[in-house]
């Protein structure tokens, strides 16, 4: 029997503690498992450590979504939802639960606690502090154990660094990073320089992504693109599909993870400042 059974058994029993003590045996050797960050999340909530018990439910949800499965997103939904009502948190209870609806969670439990939570919002004026929004969808956390992107890298070309300019939206953020030799093309984003001779326009058209034996196409296969392999790997099915999709269509000018957004029309191609777009 492994610690995860044994976890398992331990809160079937009525053991919390012991609980804690295996689930968190299991997470050291498995850290992303979203099941195993409910399970303790619950054992958390049994002994009243309700923040311990919000941190795990938040976990759980990061490791659902870095997996796609959305009855996984949907339980940890749950469980964050059930916590924070008994944190008095009601307003962020109420968008959780309806958050565990949208990610199709079947069981009839949640009938029950939502009939619950609506016992505790009576009487509540929506400028009391428990109705209060304080939660986002995607809980803003790192999932301890998840590979992270790097966070500094060096160009593998020279680039006029006082040129560079850079703008934040809210799937995405664009960099644009000028040559400081115009016309040349690049092995990679990132690595060692190495000498590359000017390239026809041809050449420098950005380059078709291609397809894998399995899976969707990934568009950032070059060598030393490491930060968007990082970005494409760690995405979800449905991010996956919004970043093919807004790349292929936008020419290679675009890249976007709202697959909402990118699903309802064409992307537009979106040529750096300074140049406009030529149809051959």
């Amino acid at each position: 029997m492994d610690s995860a059974q044994r976890g398992e058994v331990a809160l079937k029993e009525g053991n919390p503690t012991a609980a804690i003590e295996y689930y968190t045996k299991a997470l050291s050797s498995t850290p992303t498992s979203p099941v195993y960050y409910v399970k303790r999340s619950i054992a958390y909530h049994r002994t009243r450590d309700y923040e311990s018990a919000l941190v795990d439910a938040e976990c759980s949800i990061l490791a659902a979504l870095k997996r796609g499965k959305r009855e996984l997103i949907a339980e940890a939904q749950l469980r964050r939802a059930v916590t924070l009502a008994a944190m008095d948190r009601i307003q962020d209870a109420h968008i959780c639960y309806e958050l565990a609806h949208k990610y199709g969670y079947k069981g009839k439990d949640l009938e029950i606690h939502e009939a619950k939570l609506k016992t505790k919002r009576k009487g509540l004026d929506m400028q009391d502090p428990k109705m209060q929004r304080n939660v986002s969808d995607i809980p803003d956390r790192e999932l301890p154990g998840a590979e992270t992107a790097p966070t500094k890298a060096e160009a593998s070309e020279e680039i006029r660094a006082g040129d560079a300019t850079s703008k934040i939206f809210g799937t995405k953020i664009e960099i644009t990073l000028p040559k400081a030799t115009p016309g040349t093309k690049w092995g990679g984003l990132e690595g060692t320089a190495s000498t590359m001779a000017p390239a026809s326009a041809e050449q420098t058209a950005a380059p078709a992504p291609t397809q894998p034996s399995s899976g969707p196409a990934n568009p950032y296969s070059t060598r030393g693109d490491f930060f968007f392999k990082k970005l494409f790997k760690g995405a979800t099915p449905d991010q996956q599909r919004a970043m093919m999709k807004s790349y292929q269509e936008s020419g290679g000018t675009s890249l976007s993870t709202n697959w909402d957004e990118v699903s309802k029309e064409r992307v537009k191609v979106q040529p750096p400042e300074g140049m406009v777009e030529k149809k051959y």
